[in-house]
């Protein structure tokens, strides 16, 4: 998985990226969002040493008007124990990759840009790959993602994006050392995503910007798959030019940990930079 996500992203910068697809401007604002699975290169420190390689691949970008679009979105992420002694992330894996349809509507007025509806089915998996813990559990979640993203602009170029999420899990298992075979049970939740940005309503913008992202969401219980709440805030400033577009950030999180360790309740604070293309 990290082999062909690594080959994605290459073959995508590379060959797979024209001008047009690199300069999209709603591929830049969702890699803003402080969701857990948003698919970006990153390196950063919340109580542990995190790193990750993510990217979304366009396989049919939205018209400019109104249309469909298709995309891959991958992600894989490494983290290391607390207290570890590891120069590099390793010990921990956590690996999401969906395919989804995204339909966009474009409204053009004062009040609201555009909206999104999205459908997408998603795969992730997380298992200890550190070698005092390697094979001792591996937990998955397999679902269906129903999603609304609004654009509502603020002045000449500001904007707030507005994301919500409904999800079905199905043969799902986040109860660790008990997910060894390829059996789970159904549960439900969701999330929601606020996003401010100087400069979200631009469509033309290159350069410096500020934003202010938060994030909250929730699993129900249900036998193999555990609750999970979580409150997610990430700020910092973005730069975007030829060559992608760059964050600085910090971070907040209270609430369920993500990956192996998402049985914990965690409140951490860190911060690290991100990059997609």
């Amino acid at each position: 998985m990290l082999r062909f996500c690594l080959a994605a992203l290459i073959l995508h910068i590379l060959h797979g990226a024209n001008p047009a697809q690199a300069s999209t401007p709603q591929v830049h604002l969702r890699a803003l969002l402080a969701h857990p699975e948003t698919p970006v290169v990153s390196l950063s420190f919340r109580n542990t040493l995190r790193a990750s390689v993510g990217l979304t691949i366009p396989a049919v970008l939205e018209d400019e008007h109104d249309g469909w679009g298709f995309y891959i979105p991958i992600l894989v992420e490494l983290h290391n124990s607390p207290g570890s002694d590891q120069g590099l992330p390793n010990e921990n894996w956590r690996a999401f990759l969906a395919l989804d349809a995204t339909y966009r509507l474009w409204v053009n007025s004062p009040q609201l840009r555009r909206v999104d509806f999205g459908f997408a089915v998603q795969h992730q998996s997380d298992h200890h790959t550190g070698r005092d813990n390697g094979g001792l559990g591996q937990l998955q979640l397999n679902d269906l993602r129903f999603r609304t993203e609004l654009l509502f602009p603020v002045g000449e170029s500001a904007g707030f994006l507005l994301v919500s999420e409904l999800r079905a899990f199905g043969v799902s298992c986040t109860r660790e050392y008990q997910c060894g075979t390829f059996r789970g049970d159904f549960s439900f939740g969701g999330a929601v995503d606020v996003l401010f940005d100087l400069h979200a309503a631009d469509s033309e913008f290159q350069g410096w910007s500020w934003y202010l992202s938060l994030h909250a969401s929730g699993i129900v219980p249900n036998k193999l798959v555990i609750e999970e709440r979580r409150f997610v805030m990430v700020t910092g400033a973005r730069h975007l030019g030829p060559l992608g577009q760059w964050q600085l950030f910090a971070t907040l999180w209270y609430g369920s940990a993500v990956g192996i360790n998402r049985f914990e309740t965690v409140l951490q604070g860190g911060g690290g930079f991100r990059w997609n293309y």
